[in-house]
């Protein structure tokens, strides 16, 4: 999803949470690395996933990796 709006693969409530979290890591602010949230796939069903995030250095513009695990699947 390279440049994409990550907004089209989030859960309705989950939007403001993640969108908090992306804006205070684009203004150096603390935000958590790791958490849950929950996906939506192509026919709208839920997917509860863990989501790990890394900022890319030196990219411009600025860019995170985001590494996502489907929660039916942790060990």
């Amino acid at each position: 999803m390279i440049g994409q709006n990550f907004k089209m693969i989030l859960d309705v409530e989950e939007i403001n949470k993640i969108q908090e979290y992306f804006k205070a890591r684009m203004e150096d602010r603390p935000a958590p690395d790791r958490h849950e949230t929950v996906m939506v796939n192509k026919n709208g069903n839920q997917i509860y996933v863990e989501a790990i995030l890394s900022n890319i250095k030196n990219a411009v513009p600025r860019c995170f990796m985001w590494v996502v695990y489907n929660l039916v699947y942790r060990r």
